[in-house]
């Protein structure tokens, strides 16, 4: 997998060198805050995608059909069930890659 500085040196700056961008008109990166205010922010995606999750998991209960179809059943929508798939595909990957780096010696089994 690409890094974001593979990605930037591979596609994004010889895109802006065939536009005629200059140099003085880029900036690589740029700080808006300390890490104090950036730290509470964390928080609040964290919190929200912890929401998420519990939301995805009342959507399998009410909306799924592994324990078989109540009267009444009605077909989760296609764009709500692409929402709940990669909300949880994303959720999962946060979670491998926080545990790769809080225990980098110790692999992953895959299962």
């Amino acid at each position: 997998m690409a890094s974001e500085a593979d990605t930037r040196a591979n596609y994004i700056d010889p895109a802006l060198r065939a536009a005629h961008w200059q140099p003085t008109n880029i900036i690589r990166e740029h700080y808006f805050t300390d890490g104090r205010k950036m730290a509470d922010d964390v928080r609040k995606v964290l919190s929200g995608l912890a929401t998420v999750v519990e939301g995805i998991g009342a959507l399998r209960t009410h909306g799924g059909d592994a324990h078989g179809r109540e009267r009444g059943y009605t077909r989760l929508d296609t764009r709500i069930a692409s929402l709940a798939i990669h909300s949880a595909s994303t959720a999962a990957l946060f979670l491998i890659e926080t545990w790769q780096m809080r225990y980098p010696s110790t692999t992953l089994v895959r299962h």
